[in-house]
């Protein structure tokens, strides 16, 4: 895991808000290449920051650009004077074979500048995560289906025959009658309501 740090310049600003649709609060910007069939993990990130007069502070936003998406990563910020080590441990992966920027930005809350310098970043290619296994469910027995009782079919030539009774009663006892008489015939009995 190799850390990259950036010992030849001071990077110093007099402006007092970040605008990251423009790069014209961008101290620094550096590209990491993608490996294929691997992510970038950034693990650290670290310099010495300070501002040039007391009772002001600087601020320091790093952000990280993954597929034109820019997300911030992280803020140091400092009152101090003198140069001051700072150290951030963070934990981004990017997907998988992908080139990840990173941009540093400086504020200052006042006139006098913010400073920072030996910027530093940590980082490593990684294998992508495995699959997560997806869990097999055991085979169910397989109930049989019930079976379905068969229903006898209406032949084309069927007749219906309606006879209006005075109560359900009458109904029953009329078909009983015929039932008696003709074997093989289907009779119901509708309730008018």
């Amino acid at each position: 895991m190799p850390t990259i740090e950036d010992t030849k310049k001071v990077y110093s600003t007099i402006y007092t808000e970040i605008d990251f649709s423009t790069e014209r609060e961008m101290q620094k910007k550096e590209t990491i290449p993608a490996q294929e069939g691997k992510r970038i993990k950034i693990e650290k990130l670290s310099m010495l920051f300070q501002v040039s007069a007391s009772g002001i502070e600087g601020t320091c936003i790093v952000t990280i650009e993954v597929d034109g998406k820019q997300e911030q990563l992280a803020t140091f910020t400092t009152k101090n004077t003198k140069y001051e080590e700072q150290l951030k441990a963070v934990d981004f992966v990017a997907g998988v074979g992908k080139p990840v920027i990173i941009r540093w930005y400086l504020k200052t809350s006042g006139t006098p500048r913010s400073r920072m310098m030996n910027v530093a970043y940590t980082y490593s290619y990684v294998d992508p995560e495995p699959e997560p296994e997806q869990p097999v469910e055991p085979e169910k027995p397989t109930e049989p289906e019930p079976e379905t009782p068969e229903i006898p079919t209406q032949p084309d030539d069927a007749a219906y025959l309606v006879i209006p009774c005075v109560s359900e009663s009458e109904a029953e006892e009329i078909s009983e009658k015929i039932k008696e008489r003709a074997e093989g015939i289907e009779i119901y009995v509708k309730l008018k309501r």
